[in-house]
C-alpha cells in the first residue's frame, strides 16, 4: 500500500510511465506473484524442518502432512500447471523429510 506509489512517483521521474501504466502494473503483479510464492513454499519447507527437529519424529509428521492432504481433500502431487500454489505438494513436503 505505500510502496507501489512510491514506486510509481519513481518511475515518472524516468519517464517510465509514458503512454500506458498497465505493462507496469501487469510486470510488478507477476513478479509479486512469483516471489511471493516463491517465498511461501521455502518458509513452509523450513517450518516442516523444524516441526520433525522440535518433535525428533519424522515418520509421525509425515504420516500428520497425508493425513491433513486427505481431510483437506489436497491433491499429493500438483500438475505442472499449478506452480502458482502457496504451499508444496503434500508429495514433495514428504519426500524432503524421508
Amino acid at each position: 500500500m505505500f510502496v507501489i506509489p512510491r514506486l510509481f512517483d519513481a518511475l515518472a521521474q524516468f519517464e517510465l510511465l509514458s503512454d500506458s501504466l498497465w505493462p507496469v502494473v501487469i510486470a510488478l503483479g507477476l513478479y509479486w506473484g512469483v516471489m511471493f510464492k516463491f517465498l511461501s513454499r521455502r518458509f513452509e519447507r523450513q517450518a516442516d524442518r523444524f516441526a520433525v527437529a522440535a518433535t525428533g519424529d519424522v515418520a509421525t509428521f509425515q504420516a500428520a502432512l497425508e493425513r491433513l492432504a486427505e481431510v483437506n481433500g489436497m491433491v499429493k502431487r500438483y500438475s505442472k500447471w499449478d506452480i502458482f500454489q502457496t504451499h508444496p505438494p503434500i508429495a514433495e513436503r514428504v519426500k524432503a523429510l524421508g
